[in-house]
């Protein structure tokens, strides 16, 4: 309540008091019982409009009137203009003390949704964040769409708070915990890639990362590590660059992997079984990927398969890996993604076939084929 409306409602208050005492105790005309009626009820409504208690004072101010307009009709001679007027006033002064209050309701809504709003946020912030991104489309923009968030929610409760709830600061820390962890396996990642697609989540990772140390040690500047944990992914991100710089680096491991990627040295020797193996891979796949160079077992035996239920033996497979020399004049290995099965009936191995449902193989340079 101001100053102004409280020294008003005094004022109200200090006129009222004096006309209550001004009234003729004497009266004793044929509207006595309401005109007693009326003084009592305007001692109660002033002291419910002091409490706050407004239904309850407009009752009594309905009371009033009613007893008002039955002195006229009781003592059409009895003056009532001073009633009138009193009634007048306390409308007045109900009407702003309800008014006052219905502001204190709105402002501590306002607070609570204040408060609620800022919770939510800051769980989002420390508590519920998640900053594992695919590699399809729609993540990586979803990955974008978090990190304008991210800034936006920062920046929210900047705004709404010097004094953030050290509740989070536990959430914080505890993913302090593997940031390490993360760095190592984006460097790992980072050094093995052949294509910018197996990267550019982690890409996005890095950055979501990044805003929540920038939020983390922007919201809580006294805890020192989140500064530290924030310069720490800075500096990995700097270091690892743009979109074109993982390009290039994919490039660079790409040609190393061709350059060093050799067969294996094979388990077994079945000139038998690598001819049918050949042979096979040749009639189902040389117009699709190209001829066999040369094939190495990776199995000594075969592999015998069972029913899982019944345990009754159903077949057999034996892997292997082959390089072969594709129509763009390039060679390229598959390794322990190809095999031959048999299937076993009345008590033998038939109808070998190869199995192979994979691309195409990794390139290798074909001077390796060896």
């Amino acid at each position: 309540m101001t100053v102004k409306l409280t020294f008003f409602l005094f004022a109200i208050c200090f006129l009222t008091t004096n006309r209550f005492m001004a009234q003729d105790p004497n009266y004793s005309g044929p509207a006595k019982m309401y005109v007693n009626n009326y003084f009592k009820d305007a001692v109660q409504a002033k002291k419910l409009i002091e409490s706050k208690s407004y239904i309850g004072a407009q009752t009594k101010i309905t009371y009033m009137e009613k007893s008002v307009a039955t002195i006229k009709t009781k003592d059409p001679k009895y003056d009532t203009n001073s009633m009138e007027t009193e009634i007048a006033e306390l409308k007045v002064q109900l009407e702003a003390g309800e008014k006052n209050e219905e502001k204190r309701l709105e402002d501590n809504r306002a607070a609570q949704w204040s408060e609620l709003d800022l919770r939510n946020t800051m769980d989002y912030l420390f508590k519920n964040a998640n900053f594992q991104v695919g590699t399809f489309e729609d993540d990586i923009e979803e990955a974008k769409k978090t990190l304008a968030e991210y800034k936006e929610k920062t920046d929210f409760v900047l705004e709404k708070t010097q004094t953030p709830d050290p509740e989070y600061i536990r959430y914080i820390e505890r993913a302090a915990y593997g940031l390490d962890q993360h760095i190592a396996d984006w460097k790992n990642l980072l050094a093995d890639i052949s294509t910018t697609d197996h990267f550019q989540g982690a890409f996005y990772e890095m950055r979501l990362h990044q805003a929540h140390w920038d939020a983390a040690k922007r919201i809580y500047p006294s805890e020192k590590s989140f500064a530290s944990c924030y310069d720490k992914i800075t500096t990995y991100i700097n270091e690892v660059g743009s979109m074109d710089k993982v390009a290039q680096i994919a490039t660079d491991n790409d040609k190393d992997k061709i350059a060093n990627r050799k067969m294996e040295a094979p388990v077994a020797k079945d000139a038998t079984f690598e001819k049918s193996f050949t042979d096979l891979f040749n009639a189902k796949f040389q117009s699709k990927y190209g001829v066999v160079l040369k094939c190495v077992l990776l199995q000594e035996n075969w592999t015998t398969e069972r029913n899982q239920l019944t345990s009754v033996v159903t077949g057999r497979n034996r892997a292997a890996q082959i390089a072969y020399k594709g129509a763009d004049g390039k060679c390229y290995l598959l390794s322990n993604v190809v095999y031959l099965y048999e299937e076993y009936v009345g008590g033998q191995f038939i109808n070998r076939v190869l199995v192979y449902n994979g691309l195409g193989g990794s390139e290798m340079l074909c001077e390796n084929v060896k």
